[in-house]
């Protein structure tokens, strides 16, 4: 339900942790436009992942089975990947401010009561024709991130 579309927008799997999943999508940083367009297919991405699991949800409850819950945080940023560790137990991941940082925003999903949250950094990038309208959630601290960010959603998520 995740991992296909990510691929089939041009985004990588990164990692997968338990039951997360870590995906990029590769923007070039001279040029606004493409970024633009990338956001847009990583919001497409994450809009198709929702409604997959929700198909998936309703096909578990019909067969008496729980549920899966699923929250999501879009975050721009740099980041370094590749294999990371020691010469003993090398491990091909993602690090940085930015994979720390979407992931403080996933662990807000629930407090705010949301399950997509969109970065400031992200929702300025998107370009203003394309793309639903964003929600505006206010400045909120990230455990480990100096700054408070600017928080964003959808009116409208199809429910996991």
């Amino acid at each position: 339900c995740m991992a296909e579309p990510v691929e089939d927008r041009g985004g990588q799997v990164l990692k997968f942790m338990g039951d997360g999943m870590l995906s990029t999508f590769e923007i070039a940083a001279d040029n606004k436009l493409k970024n633009g367009n990338v956001c847009v297919a990583a919001l497409e991405n994450a809009l198709d992942i929702f409604q997959r699991v929700s198909d998936l949800n309703q096909q578990r409850r019909d067969d008496g089975k729980p549920a899966l819950v699923l929250d999501l945080a879009l975050h721009l940023g740099e980041v370094l990947y590749g294999n990371v560790g020691s010469p003993s137990r090398l491990d091909f991941t993602g690090i940085g401010p930015a994979v720390n940082e979407a992931s403080r925003m996933e662990a807000m999903c629930s407090p705010l009561d949301r399950n997509l949250l969109i970065s400031s950094a992200f929702a300025d990038s998107m370009p203003a024709d394309r793309g639903p309208e964003l929600v505006a959630l206010g400045r909120h601290g990230l455990r480990g991130v100096r700054a408070p960010v600017e928080l964003f959603t959808l009116a409208e998520v199809p429910q996991p």
